[in-house]
């Protein structure tokens, strides 16, 4: 049975590198998720229902496609 062979580490100096800017996408997304929590907390308005009346008077027709001619 073989080892498998051993995991190169990241450098020190790489992960300074990467550490400002996986803040960076923490503190956007962390905002994002905030911002978007705060828009829902906010009253809906209600939405006008249709009474029955006004659906009997909706129609619903298909319009068919004109067949394209050519010229001669």
């Amino acid at each position: 049975m073989t080892r498998p062979p051993p995991r190169k580490e990241r450098s020190k100096i790489t992960k300074v590198l990467l550490f400002p800017i996986l803040a960076i996408f923490f503190l956007v997304g962390w905002s994002l998720y905030w911002i978007g929590q705060q828009e829902t907390k906010q009253p809906k308005k209600s939405i006008n229902k249709t009474t029955s009346k006004q659906k009997e008077d909706l129609e619903l027709i298909a319009i068919p496609q004109e067949e394209q001619t050519l010229l001669s």
